[in-house]
């Protein structure tokens, strides 16, 4: 399933710890390039851009449910955020995207009679934030995050925790930085 928001840029692989389990924190991996002053980024609040159409109620859902928590997760990191068109800020936008790794993950156990055995496939979900001085305009702050995931689609825990690891020490620049995120229980 892919969430794509208006001015999209390519997904850049990313090499990820290993799979999300549950509890409270998942492991994720974050790369951030920054074309300006980190000082000036501290000092510009951040806004999301205005929800893209969709063809569907549940899409849109979808997309205003990524928004809350995004903006949650920006404010959590001490991301000043503010309403869009309500004064300048930098403008995000995020696209989504989930694909299999061509892994499968297998969890067994010894039984009397030999062992049980249970597979999942290994998904790569990321997510890529793109802040801009205005919407449609060149990004200053590019910042991938991606996570493994039994899951194909995107829980309100899977976005959290991508979003969690785009604002991850923002706006310092990051390669491929590699860290765990807190999430809420519950699948990933």
């Amino acid at each position: 399933m892919k969430l794509n928001y208006p001015h999209a840029f390519a997904f850049v692989p990313l090499a990820v710890l290993g799979l999300a389990a549950c509890g409270t924190s998942v492991p994720a991996a974050t790369t951030r390039i920054v074309a300006v002053n980190e000082v000036l980024l501290r000092r510009t609040p951040v806004c999301f851009a205005p929800l893209a159409p969709a063809p569907t109620l549940i899409m849109r859902a979808q997309q205003a449910l990524a928004q809350r928590v995004c903006q949650q997760a920006a404010l959590d990191a001490h991301v000043p955020v503010i309403p869009y068109g309500s004064g300048r800020c930098l403008v995000a936008t995020m696209v989504w995207d989930s694909r299999t790794t061509g892994e499968e993950d297998a969890d067994c156990a010894r039984t009397f009679y030999g062992a049980t055995c249970h597979g999942a496939l290994v998904h790569l979900k990321s997510m890529r934030l793109s802040l801009a001085p205005a919407l449609g305009a060149e990004a200053v702050v590019e910042t991938t995050a991606a996570i493994h995931s039994h899951h194909r689609g995107f829980s309100s825990q899977s976005m959290q925790a991508l979003c969690s690891a785009a604002f991850e020490d923002y706006p310092k620049p990051l390669a491929n930085a590699q860290f765990d995120v807190s999430v809420d229980d519950d699948d990933d």
